[in-house]
């Protein structure tokens, strides 16, 4: 073999083993490659699960305040025993009230035949607690059997008797006013009398 030849074939080996370099660094980068794209991938899975953890948690929370304002418009006071609770609510506040009507434990219902509500008023240990209950026989019947007292009459009637231009005899005999439970009503009545006593010494 000549030198020619065989400078050739080293040059042919040397090139063969460039090229076999070549190709293990190329499988070598691309291994790196896919570990990486692997890494990253893993690593954005949990930022996609937490995305979508902190959307249902979102939704949820404005389900549940979607719910709280239903229940918060169930609840508010209404017409007829919104009404009621304006006129009275001061008491709630009244130190006097606290240490003179404390002992008083009685609920009253009170039914304006003329209006869509009937008004259910609780008093106890000093405070005065106003409800709605609908005007409807089911609602109302249930309502005077749970109350110690009642109050049925026109709207008009019943301003009179609490503002006194209305005698309540006059108007039972009238048929205008129907009564039950007539202590807890004379002592809710009265309520109304504390009211404007307290306004005075303000």
């Amino acid at each position: 073999m000549s030198e020619q030849e065989k400078t050739q074939q080293q040059a042919d080996e040397e090139t063969k083993a460039e090229t076999e370099e070549k190709s293990e660094e190329e499988e070598q980068t691309e291994t790196q490659k896919s570990e990486t794209e692997k890494e990253s991938s893993e690593e954005k899975k949990p930022k996609q699960e937490s995305k979508e953890e902190s959307k249902k948690e979102k939704k949820s929370s404005k389900k549940k305040n979607k719910r709280k304002r239903k229940r918060r418009k169930r609840n508010r006071l209404r017409g007829f025993p919104s009404m009621i609770y304006k006129e009275i609510k001061i008491l709630n506040e009244s130190d006097y009230f606290k240490e003179n009507y404390s002992d008083d434990d009685f609920s009253i219902i009170i039914i304006a035949t003329d209006m869509r509500r009937a008004a259910f008023v609780t008093s106890k240990n000093g405070q005065i607690k106003v409800e709605s209950v609908m005007n409807k026989p089911e609602e109302i019947k249930s309502a005077v059997k749970k109350a110690d007292g009642k109050i049925e009459t026109d709207l008009e009637t019943l301003l009179g008797v609490i503002t006194g231009k209305v005698n309540p005899l006059k108007a039972i005999l009238k048929r205008k006013l129907k009564l039950k439970g007539l202590f807890k009503v004379i002592k809710f009545v009265k309520y109304f009398k504390v009211v404007s006593h307290i306004k005075k010494q303000k």
